[in-house]
């Protein structure tokens, strides 16, 4: 038993041996890139919002690192939707490895919390099945999900009908109207979209929940033919923040309802 005063108190606390905690890993691996830290900030923050929480697929529960003739991929998906980044790696030598590994999301949360808007690089360690990154004095360590990651390319749109070209500021504090009636917001029992109606005069937002209903519309440039689609606007919000706020106009893309 473990006893600890302080003041006035008093604390004692069951205890275990400490040779019966389990073996710290071998900080080693047999690839390792340097990444700066604003750089690895960018790509988890504009990602990791769209990793599955406790999925029974094992894979939607991390987020897909690919490593690619210098090019960092980041890829995570639910099930529902699918985000990517990307950003140019470097290396004084010349060598940069290709990888692929999958990254459990709620590590990924943990780490994004010690990353600052640095241009200082960190370590991304490699083993056979984990993988370190080493934040100033701190070793920071996971298992990686070892299994195969979904084909995402596969569903990512290589077409369009439709682009809508939209200030990003009006359309994200539209959305965030309409959400204030949405079950979501409201805490009921269903999951109220949000409409979407694209034509040559812009979008007009609409949503009916057992709260009230909400319409508004916002101007943008149209081209293609008109189309009425309808989204979880949980969904639609978290995409719309992921975009970085220097962003003037976004560019949506769309084929069909």
């Amino acid at each position: 038993r473990a006893v600890i005063s302080g003041g006035s108190f008093q604390f004692e606390i069951t205890a275990s041996p400490g040779a019966e905690f389990p073996s710290m890993p071998m900080f080693v691996g047999d690839r390792i890139w340097q990444i700066p830290q604003r750089t690895l900030k960018f790509l988890i923050t504009k990602t990791v919002y769209a990793v599955a929480q406790n999925d029974p697929r094992a894979a939607l529960n991390g987020a897909l690192f690919r490593i690619r003739d210098g090019v960092l991929t980041v890829a995570a998906s639910d099930g529902f939707r699918i985000s990517t980044a990307n950003a140019a790696l470097s290396a004084e030598n010349g060598q940069i490895p290709d990888a692929e590994m999958i990254i459990p999301g709620r590590f990924l949360g943990e780490l994004l919390r010690l990353l600052r808007d640095s241009d200082d690089c960190i370590p991304m360690l490699l083993g056979r099945k984990h993988v370190i990154f080493t934040v100033d004095s701190l070793r920071f360590f996971t298992r990686l999900l070892d299994t195969e990651y979904l084909p995402y390319e596969q569903f990512m749109l290589v077409c369009a009908k439709t682009e809508v070209s939209v200030s990003r500021a009006l359309l994200l504090s539209a959305v965030e109207s309409v959400s204030v009636v949405t079950e979501d917001k409201l805490g009921g029992s269903g999951r109220t979209h949000i409409k979407l109606d694209i034509t040559g005069d812009g979008i007009a937002l609409s949503s009916v929940s057992s709260g009230g209903s909400v319409s508004g519309t916002v101007p943008a440039e149209v081209s293609g033919p008109d189309i009425t689609i309808a989204f979880t606007c949980r969904y639609l919000l978290d995409a719309l923040k992921a975009v970085p706020e220097d962003c003037a106009a976004l560019r949506i893309r769309l084929n069909s309802p």
